[in-house]
């Protein structure tokens, strides 16, 4: 495992089936410096949720490795056979599929708000 892994939380709208523009508009960090589950509780963004929306972590840091096991670094996520995966290389880059397990993310919608038309 590694010390002070931190990626930025992306929530994006959805353009053409694909990830669109940042729905966020703050920045919000997990540090991650242990094996387990991590809760973002992201309420007071106030955030308005209507279509179809993607979840993603962008990695920004990873610190030092705490075991001395290999020199390469491993990043794993929980699967899913239904979860799509779509990345990029560069932020100027498309966006690629791909082919599943995908990551497992779980999202938990607590409140709901009525909307007038």
């Amino acid at each position: 495992t590694y010390a002070h892994t931190r990626f930025r939380l992306r929530i994006r709208n959805t353009i053409n089936k694909l990830p669109g523009e940042d729905i966020l508009l703050d920045n919000i960090f997990i540090k991650v410096d242990k094996a387990g589950n991590y809760c973002v509780d992201v309420r007071e963004y106030n955030l308005l949720l209507k279509n179809p929306f993607f979840v993603g972590l962008e990695l920004i840091a990873v610190g030092k490795r705490k075991e001395n096991i290999s020199k390469k670094g491993i990043i794993a996520l929980s699967g899913s056979l239904t979860g799509k995966l779509y990345y990029k290389q560069t932020s100027a880059s498309k966006w690629i599929r791909h082919g599943s397990p995908g990551p497992s993310i779980q999202v938990h919608v607590t409140e709901f708000l009525k909307i007038k038309n």
